[in-house]
């Protein structure tokens, strides 16, 4: 049986390891939107569900609904998001301010560990000869 310490050690280290796969996430993303290049995954319907998902992850709740009615509006009219450079730039300035709110939501722990450069994942090492 744990003491009240030990269970506060074990859920710090479960935030602060979740904490870090937001910002790697977020860090990844700001890559993308940087690429002149990228233009996703897939199709433009891929490519509204992805942007989907990441205005319902980072953004903040009426801002939510606008940028879901763009998202909508351009997958009835076959357009890739990722393609639309008035889009990335747009969102190159409004996803830190965004994301940066949404972290305020949150407890000190989660806060910090976003703030710094997250360390590399690590990598599971499997056995090659299984």
């Amino acid at each position: 049986m744990s003491n009240q310490l030990e269970y506060e050690m074990r859920q710090s280290q479960m935030l602060r390891g979740a904490s870090l796969k937001i910002k790697r996430d977020y860090v990844d993303l700001m890559h993308k939107l940087y690429d002149d290049e990228y233009s996703g995954d897939g199709t433009y319907e891929d490519a509204a569900a992805e942007w989907g998902l990441i205005i319902s992850d980072f953004f903040i709740d009426s801002d939510i609904r606008l940028y879901t009615m763009y998202i909508e509006k351009a997958r009835r009219n076959k357009v890739n998001l990722w393609e639309q450079q008035r889009w990335k730039r747009h969102m190159r300035i409004v996803l830190p301010y965004q994301f940066r709110k949404r972290m305020r939501e949150y407890t000190q722990v989660p806060r910090l560990a976003t703030m710094s450069i997250p360390p590399e994942e690590k990598k599971k090492k499997e056995i090659e000869d299984w």
